[in-house]
């Protein structure tokens, strides 16, 4: 059976979060943290709508929005590479992956000619979960890269959920590592260990 956290690790992590909670129960701002909240979706709203209306009074708003969803959307774009082992992996938003794709190639093919395979897929993710998860990174088991341990915000928070991944499979591993949100880290002991802060 799995460790799943190293005692220490975790006892440090428990007193850091109950001490953060003591100080932060005087903040007014609280509530903001709420990111799914009714007040604070709707204090973003207002805020938006100030801000796009200033925006909007310039001449050149549409012709300079339509210009930035020409390159954002783009597949011209260089994929920004992480070597990990043998492969490159990359993460790609587009028009036709909003929440994106977390892909890779082999070394040698990225050099010459990527051949894009998908290990996961955001947007599909976020229908079977009912989630809108937003990908935030992996931590790759060394030296094998067989394992990762993956990093999802549900909508974008600083909060991460950190779930074990099967790179061999390209599927979260069943019973496997599957740590709650929160503002953290996590490094690889061996297989069967994490430190988590």
């Amino acid at each position: 059976m799995k460790i799943r956290f190293v005692l220490n690790m975790l006892f440090i992590s428990l007193f850091i979060t109950a001490y953060s909670f003591a100080q932060e129960a005087g903040d007014p701002n609280l509530w903001l943290e709420d990111i799914d909240g009714t007040k604070a979706l709707d204090w973003v709203k207002a805020h938006d709508k100030a801000t796009l209306s200033i925006l909007e009074k310039y001449p050149d708003f549409k012709k300079i929005q339509k210009k930035n969803e020409e390159i954002l959307d783009s597949k011209e774009r260089i994929a920004d590479p992480s070597i990990v082992g043998s492969y490159v992996y990359n993460f790609w938003q587009d028009s036709k992956n909003e929440r994106g794709i977390w892909r890779r190639t082999k070394l040698e093919d990225y050099l010459v000619k990527p051949k894009w395979e998908t290990v996961l897929d955001i947007d599909e993710l976020s229908k079977a979960d009912n989630a809108k998860w937003v990908f935030k990174g992996a931590n790759f088991l060394y030296p094998s890269f067989e394992r990762c341990i993956l990093s999802l915000s549900k909508g974008g928070g600083d909060a991460v959920v950190k779930k074990e991944f099967d790179l061999v499979k390209k599927e979260f591993v069943h019973d496997g590592f599957d740590l709650p949100a929160a503002k953290g880290s996590v490094t690889w002991k061996d297989h069967n260990a994490l430190y988590v802060s």
